[in-house]
């Protein structure tokens, strides 16, 4: 127990999102259920806190949120955070001067997945996800030129496989195992 405690305690000390070159926005999730979030704003969140149900709804939406195809937002059927559309990523670009937004939070086959007119990168890392989901996984290496600000042009997505197990037993749920 006190050592999950100090994991979580780590973990509210974790940015909830950082800026590339002025110009991407890292995030796990998503954009915000409201329009007009700036930086600025995002910034002044309490992050030494846990993303619970009394947290601000901004915490929640940079958590949890993920893209969709249509335009607009809709509720999540993850429960959390909102599905966000092109128009959605286009506005929050063009208020905040960015190029792009990179997120996670979602498995995708190829391990990576551009979205919403090359303004939207999903990269996911966990290749074939709890050992079923048969997906490569993903990183973008950001390689800017001699400019600050970064071009989508300048994102290079790199796939991989999993790595075969070691030669014991394969468990699950390790960290649920009584000591």
């Amino acid at each position: 127990n006190d050592l999950f405690r100090l994991f979580s305690d780590a973990f509210t000390h974790l940015p909830l999102c950082t800026l590339v070159n002025d110009s991407v926005f890292v995030v796990h999730g998503g954009l915000s259920s409201k329009d007009g979030v700036k930086l600025s704003e995002i910034q002044q969140l309490n992050r030494l806190r846990e993303p619970d149900e009394t947290a601000d709804q901004l915490m929640l939406d940079l958590l949890w949120s993920d893209p969709m195809d249509q335009l607009g937002r809709l509720p999540s059927p993850r429960g959390g955070g909102v599905l966000f559309g092109p128009d959605v990523t286009e506005r929050f670009c063009e208020d905040n001067g960015l190029c792009c937004i990179i997120r996670s939070h979602e498995m995708k086959p190829e391990g990576y997945e551009w979205q919403h007119m090359n303004r939207c990168l999903t990269i996911f890392s966990a290749p074939n996800y709890c050992d079923v989901c048969g997906n490569l996984g993903a990183v973008c290496d950001i390689t800017p030129s001699q400019a600050r600000k970064v071009t989508v042009d300048e994102l290079h997505v790199r796939t991989f496989e999993c790595s075969p197990h070691p030669d014991e037993p394969h468990r699950v749920n390790m960290m649920f195992r009584p000591y």
